[in-house]
């Protein structure tokens, strides 16, 4: 389950629910949405780690978030992981600022016991994003059945 907050859900499948869309906003004329994800890229592909190719989709590292590639992606939503070993939300926001981006980001973590500290942190960085968290749940024992 992912819960932003507003206990929207996302059941497992194919396809997001249609409160987890409406959260992500519009998409393009082909239906794919305009959605940046922010990681450790070079830590990925030397996992091994295939990065899907989907339309609207673009993964970029932290070094590349530049205005350059934000006018480029016109991204609705940019996504990334609360911390990575490389960098964190706080350092996700502070790029997204610098660049202008004023929409939608995401960071994912697992449930925490207060989000509201994470959300004014990251809001004292960079005062006009719409940052919220996705937090989701970890699997419990008849998820994995």
């Amino acid at each position: 389950m992912i819960d932003t907050g507003d206990n929207v859900s996302n059941p497992q499948s194919d396809k997001p629910s249609s409160e987890v869309s409406a959260l992500l906003g519009g998409s393009d004329k082909d239906g794919a949405q305009a959605m940046l994800v922010v990681g450790d890229l070079q830590r990925w592909l030397g996992e091994g780690r295939k990065m899907p190719v989907l339309p609207g989709l673009r993964f970029a590292g932290l070094s590349e978030l530049t205005p350059a590639l934000i006018e480029e992606i016109k991204p609705e939503i940019v996504i990334s992981a609360l911390m990575c070993p490389a960098f964190d939300a706080l350092d996700v926001a502070a790029k997204l600022a610098e660049t202008g981006y004023t929409g939608r980001y995401r960071a994912l973590s697992e449930t925490l016991p207060n989000p509201q500290v994470i959300r004014a942190e990251v809001r004292s960085v960079a005062p006009d994003l719409d940052f919220d968290l996705f937090q989701i749940a970890p699997p419990t024992e008849s998820t994995n059945q």
